[in-house]
């Protein structure tokens, strides 16, 4: 299972296959992280997905150490604009501490 090809994370996926040496035969392809995490859970294939912001004890999430398996996250927006409370604490997290959580296990 795979998202579908234009994804960032399946982008990945293709390299990380690629690298190890070969195509993968997939069942399913999606749009969707948590369809395919479903999927998977229901005993339908397997995936590579990022891991799962709340533990399903259907799925069992096994950490990829290759340096492929990694992907870039960025933050955008409108400094000509004032921002709400809420947005400008949450870019005050990321500049204080947001690369810091994302290297970490969530």
């Amino acid at each position: 299972m795979a998202l579908t090809r234009g994804h960032g994370l399946r982008q990945i996926f293709d390299k990380i296959c690629a690298d190890a040496g070969f195509v993968p035969e997939l069942a399913f392809e999606g749009e969707d992280i948590a369809t395919l995490r479903g999927l998977v859970g229901a005993g339908l294939g397997i995936a590579v997905l990022p891991p799962a912001i709340t533990n399903d004890a259907t799925v069992v999430d096994i950490t990829i150490t290759k340096a492929a398996a990694h992907r870039q996250v960025g933050a955008v927006w409108q400094s000509e604009r004032r921002s709400p409370p809420a947005a400008r604490g949450f870019v005050s997290f990321l500049a204080a501490s947001g690369a810091k959580v994302l290297r970490e296990e969530v």
